[in-house]
């Protein structure tokens, strides 16, 4: 008689299958992956209506006392104030609920949970994912660039040495360091006809491939920097170049109910996501459900900008300055650029006294310096009646 090595039985704990769901999430995505996960978004848990207040700092002049002068004149004293901007993310509470009866448990899916687990966080990193191509979407752009990729204006560029999709992403980095934008780490999204062009195009250092994830395989190369990756839910003829910064996102997880027997959470590259499982007896069924907290928010700037003093002003309208939209000439974006200070209202940067156009243009605001309080006539304000 031929005896067989005893094989135990594999208890599956809800934590590991809770950590398998999560690094799950994170291959799933796209977009998520290059922008900006948690920060200090964590403040708005609990907080009324998604909203934290942020401090704008002031501004001070900065005045001249004459050397050597006869001391008739007193120096004179300022009044410093601060702004506060209201800022306000927009919070959902995605979830995936399912049902599995005892029959379909044994007889439908051969290994219980796990193909159903996969197939919940595959849906909720759709959800996650499509969550941020909308913020990058319906940002503020302030600067919106065509191209001409025409045979003519191709050749044109050849005759000089130069490349028309080399230059052209050249130019949209330095358009937003011209807006002041902080962060170097850029990523383009494009439709399929840009990446087509680009695909074809000497100037594209393409990408070798480090792995199957999702994230790998649609990364098409770069130009000027800039990690070109193909989306198919953006026009064809269209993409949007951003820095990292340019979308927070955030998620957090619920507690895990007392009254729960199977429950776990877990995170991993900035995503958190919770899964509760029960037994309905009334109905020999099982049920799971997979759920997260998740908030986005385009990031917007307050410009500073320097007076023919040398003194910086902050600005009180904030501006989107970390991403740049751009397309075909000809296409869905039409035939003329847009920038700032061109007269456009649809943004704030249009108006060409706004901080955002005197900045791209590297123009000095011109200021009026109060007219101050002597040092030594200088009253406090008096106090407020008590009760007041």
């Amino acid at each position: 008689m031929t005896f067989q090595a005893y094989e135990p039985h594999i208890k599956v704990k809800p934590q590991m299958l809770a950590d398998a769901a999560v690094v799950g999430l994170a291959e799933q995505l796209q977009i998520a992956n290059t922008v900006t996960h948690g920060a200090d978004y964590s403040a708005f848990d609990g907080t009324k209506d998604q909203t934290i207040t942020k401090r704008v700092k002031g501004t001070l002049p900065i005045r001249q006392y004459a050397v050597r002068n006869d001391r008739t004149e007193e120096i004179v004293t300022d009044e410093y104030s601060e702004q506060t901007v209201n800022v306000t993310v927009s919070r959902t509470r995605p979830y995936s609920a399912l049902r599995l009866t005892d029959e379909q448990k044994d007889w439908d899916f051969q290994d219980g949970w796990g193909e159903l687990l996969l197939d919940q966080t595959q849906a909720m990193g759709e959800y996650l994912e499509q969550g941020v191509l909308d913020q990058i979407k319906n940002a503020p752009f302030e600067i919106v660039r065509v191209v001409d990729t025409a045979a003519a204006a191709k050749t044109a560029a050849l005759s000089v040495g130069e490349n028309v999709w080399h230059k052209f992403f050249t130019n949209l980095v330095l358009d937003m360091k011209k807006m002041r934008n902080p962060d170097l780490q850029l990523t383009a999204q494009v439709g399929y006809d840009i990446a087509s062009e680009l695909m074809t195009n000497v100037a594209l250092t393409k990408d070798q491939g480090t792995g199957v994830s999702a994230l790998t395989s649609s990364t098409l190369g770069k130009i000027a920097g800039v990690t070109i990756e193909l989306n198919p839910f953006i026009p064809h003829d269209v993409g949007y170049i951003y820095a990292k910064s340019s979308v927070v996102v955030h998620s957090s997880v619920a507690s895990i109910p007392n009254s729960v027997p199977f429950g776990a959470s877990a995170s991993a590259n900035g995503w958190a996501v919770r899964w509760l499982m029960d037994y309905e007896t009334g109905r020999l069924t099982d049920r799971s459900v997979i759920d997260c907290y998740a908030g986005y928010q385009y990031t917007k700037d307050h410009l500073t900008v320097m007076d023919q003093q040398g003194i910086g002003h902050v600005g009180k309208d904030d501006f989107f300055v970390r991403g740049v939209k751009f397309g075909l000439k000809g296409g869905t974006l039409g035939t003329i650029d847009k920038k700032p200070g061109d007269g456009k209202s649809d943004t704030p940067g249009g108006n060409p006294e706004s901080l955002l156009a005197m900045a791209f243009a590297n123009k000095r605001i011109t200021t009026e310096i109060a007219a101050g309080q002597s040092w030594s006539s200088f009253v406090a304000p008096a106090s407020a009646p008590a009760g007041e």
